[in-house]
Order: C-alpha cells, then sequence, then structure tokens
C-alpha cells in the first residue's frame, strides 16, 4: 500500500510585537533642547554679536548721547540700529542709507548668555572637586551678569548742586527733564504739579484730572540754545542743537527747550505759544482763566527726607598746571525725622554713604563756591564686588588645584 506524504501545516508568522509608547518622549526632546541652548556654536555666535553691538553703541555716539545709547542699545531687549553710524568709517564723499537694523539689544544678549551658561552646566560638566575652581568662576560670572539687570532696573544717579551756604533736601536727574506747573497765588506755600519728560510729546495735548490745565507742547528741544529773533524784537527765541555724547567730563551738560500752550479745561481758551527753558533761572508766568500759573523747565527732582549744607569747599591744583589735585566739599547733613546730624568731607575719592545712597565729589566752581556732588542709589551696589571676589578665588582655587597635581606627579617619578 503506498501512502503521499501529507505536506507540514503552515506556521504562522509570530505576531509583530506592539511597540510601545515611550514614558520618555518629552524627557528626551527637553534633553535635546538644553543640550542645543548649551552649544559652543551658540556661545561663539553670542559674543560676536555682543561685540557688535558695542561697536554700533560706539558709533552712535557720534550723534546720540551716551545716556540715550544706553537706553536704545544695551539696556533694551531690541535695539535699532542706524546705519547712518557707519558714515564715520566710510570715505569723503559716501554715506550710508538712512535705515534703522532691527538687533537684538543688551538684554537680550545678555539673558541669552546666562541661558547658555546654565545649560552648558546642566549638560557638559562633571562636578567634582577638580574643577571647584572652575564652577567659582562660573558663579562669578553669572553673578555678574545678573548686577547689570539689577543696576539697569533700580538704581538711580542724580546731582546735588549747591553754593557755600546753601541747604538743599533735594536732587536732580540731569539726563531727564520736567514741567512744574507753580501755583504761586498762597503766600505761605506754592501748589506745585509736575508733568514728566514721558508725556511732554511735540503736537499732543496733555489732559489729564490731576493737572489744573491741559499743556499743549507745539516745540520741543532737548539740547538747545537761546539766541535774539532775526526780527530785532527783545524776546529770545530756542534753536535746537545737538545732544552732547556724554564721554568728556568737560562737555556741558543738555538743556532743554519748549514751546508750550496752556489751555482752560472749562472753556478752551489757549494761551499763546510760551517759551520755557532749562537756560532760565525762572520760568515765565501765564494767566489762564484770570488764574496765574509759573512754568519752570528744570531737571527731574528727587526730594529726599533730610537737608544736606554745603559749609565749606576746597579746590587744589597741582603747582604750575591746572590738574585738579584734590578738591573736596564740607557738609552737613540733618534728618528731621531721625534727628541724625552730622557733619563730613567728601573728597574725590572718599564719598558720603548714608541709608543706601552714596555721595561723590563730582565738579566745582570754586570762583563761585558751588559744588556739585554725585548721588547715586544703587540697591546692587555690592553685587560686581561679590562677583569679581568670586572670579578671583576661583582663579585661585583652580590654579592651586593644577598646581598641587602637577607636583604630586613630580614627585612620583
Amino acid at each position: 500500500m503506498t501512502t503521499t506524504p501529507q505536506p507540514p501545516p503552515p506556521v504562522e508568522p509570530p505576531a509583530k510585537p506592539q511597540a510601545a509608547e515611550a514614558p520618555g518622549d518629552f524627557s528626551v526632546a527637553l534633553a535635546k533642547a538644553v543640550a542645543n541652548l548649551a552649544s559652543l556654536k551658540l556661545t561663539v555666535v553670542l559674543l560676536g554679536m555682543s561685540i557688535f553691538l558695542v561697536f554700533v553703541g560706539s558709533l552712535a555716539q557720534v550723534h546720540m548721547g551716551i545716556w540715550d545709547v544706553l537706553d536704545n542699545y544695551f539696556r533694551t531687549w531690541l535695539a535699532r540700529v542706524e546705519l547712518r553710524a557707519f558714515n564715520t568709517l566710510l570715505p569723503e564723499g559716501y554715506t550710508m542709507l538712512d535705515y534703522v537694523l532691527p538687533f537684538p539689544g543688551g538684554k537680550t544678549l545678555g539673558l541669552a548668555l546666562l541661558v547658555n551658561l546654565l545649560a552648558a552646566h546642566a549638560t557638559r560638566f562633571k562636578y567634582s572637586w577638580r574643577k571647584s575652581g572652575i564652577m567659582i568662576i562660573h558663579i562669578g560670572v553669572i553673578t555678574l551678569l545678573l548686577s547689570e539687570y539689577v543696576t539697569a532696573g533700580l538704581a538711580e544717579e542724580m546731582q546735588v548742586r549747591f553754593r557755600v551756604g546753601q541747604t538743599v533736601n533735594s536732587a536732580e536727574d540731569i539726563r531727564e527733564f520736567e514741567l512744574a506747573i507753580i501755583d504761586p497765588t498762597d503766600p505761605m506755600q506754592d501748589t506745585v504739579w509736575v508733568v514728566p519728560e514721558s508725556r511732554l510729546q511735540p503736537g499732543r495735548t496733555l489732559t489729564d484730572a490731576s493737572l489744573p490745565v491741559h499743556v499743549a507742547v507745539t516745540k520741543l528741544y532737548p539740547n538747545s540754545r537761546l539766541k535774539s529773533p532775526n526780527d530785532g524784537s527783545g524776546d529770545v527765541e530756542a534753536e535746537r542743537v545737538p545732544e552732547a555724547s556724554g564721554v568728556s567730563s568737560n562737555e556741558p551738560v543738555d538743556l532743554a527747550s519748549a514751546y508750550v500752550q496752556l489751555i482752560d479745561p472749562a472753556t478752551g481758551e489757549k494761551t499763546p505759544p510760551t517759551l520755557v527753558s532749562q537756560w532760565f533761572l525762572q520760568g515765565p508766568t501765564v494767566m489762564v482763566a484770570g488764574k496765574p500759573y509759573r512754568l519752570d523747565f528744570r531737571f527731574k527732582r528727587f526730594y529726599k527726607p533730610y537737608l544736606i549744607q554745603l559749609n565749606d569747599l576746597k579746590h587744589e591744583v597741582y603747582v604750575g598746571t591746572n590738574r585738579p589735585k584734590n578738591f573736596q566739599s564740607t557738609v552737613t547733613l540733618f534728618n528731621p525725622y531721625t534727628n541724625e546730624r552730622f557733619t563730613q568731607v567728601i573728597r574725590m575719592n572718599e564719598p558720603l554713604r548714608y541709608r543706601g545712597e552714596t555721595f561723590y565729589q563730582h565738579q566745582m566752581t570754586a570762583a563761585r563756591g558751588e559744588s556739585v556732588l554725585q548721588v547715586v542709589d544703587n540697591p546692587g551696589w555690592l553685587i560686581p564686588y561679590i562677583s569679581c571676589s568670586l572670579v578671583g578665588l576661583g582663579l585661585i582655587v583652580q590654579f592651586g588645584l593644577s598646581l598641587t597635581r602637577f607636583a604630586g606627579r613630580e614627585a612620583k617619578r
């Protein structure tokens, strides 16, 4: 009997394993993003952009004041690079087009460098005692970057200008101006309303319920000079002049002028355009609805809870030259709220510190018996010192560790 072999039963292919969801997808993507932020290429690009920003910011001081450069280039998130600044580098007869190039500002680049350094620590650096010096150095650099944000956001610089025997209770910011509207009708005290520089816009009318009148600015010159009119009339006129660059201590301070109109809120009646200027020791008086208002155009003023009096000053120069050898002011400070009273000499390198403010000897006109003190209120003034100390300590530690390892290897030979 013959049998026919049966084919083997078909074997089913094994089922493909189901692809399980990777629980770490988000963490992997996050790690990749952090690695990109820690890139050394990014570090080089950011440093190059920072160098370019410093370069164009320096060129911009040809036609801008130093404080405007700080605000428009370095203490901003988005800088507006004016291409005309490069005209000083071109041959005579060639000029750049008057365009503005958007560019990351100093705040943006500083924050990006800070994130880049922190990301590098999170990915590439291996923490060990052998690299403790480098870690301390990096902490110092991070502290220095953060100190600039604190200074830019919180620091204030002012000046106190007074003569021998004069007592003042306020300081001025010579980088900003304000319009003071003064009602002098009360014989005991003046009533003062202040309009800051930011609200004085040419061609606009300021209507504020807190002001007794509306204010319209027809012309505004951030830096100006006064001249006699061409028609020979007695009233002086103001004209615009370039702003000081602010890089030299001998440069004059910008003195602003403006033409303003006061408007009666009830009737809408306008006064003729009136010249107000920081050149005037006292501003003009304007009548609105039969009531006088004096208009003082002045530097931004900060009133203090204390009084400071200039008792004496001394200005010494080197023999045979005009170079200053020493100039100092003797002042008395009195705080009526705490009954503190003391007298101190302020010299060029010996400031007065009081309640977070530092008074430096800035300028002096001995012939007029006038002294100018620079007043700095910077809550973060100590941070740069801490930063530099950390960087110095890190260098010492890292150098010491490297020297110890080198000496150990030499001893084993």
